[in-house]
């Protein structure tokens, strides 16, 4: 045939997630169910948002992150390591 099946579970799996936009603990929890830590990056929203709310966002993310004990273990990759990795930094 000319398609083949498609692996959804693997697809998804490879996707990079930006957790811009106020993600919360539930939807990181979430995408950890089809993915894993190293494919989760924060992103701004910058220049789309005003610099009050992105700096607001973030500060929000990090303590969600950082206060959870599933996701603590993960906060510096997410945060900060996984965007240098993926970029090359």
């Amino acid at each position: 045939g000319l398609m083949e099946p498609i692996d959804w579970d693997a697809n998804l799996k490879a996707f990079y997630y930006d957790l811009a936009g106020g993600a919360t603990p539930e939807v990181v929890k979430a995408l950890l169910t089809i993915t894993t830590p190293d494919r989760l990056l924060y992103g701004s929203d910058y220049p789309y948002q005003p610099a009050t709310v992105l700096t607001g966002n973030l500060k929000q993310l990090r303590t969600w992150i950082t206060d959870d004990a599933e996701l603590a273990p993960f906060a510096k990759k997410i945060l900060h390591d996984n965007a240098l990795k993926l970029f090359g930094r």
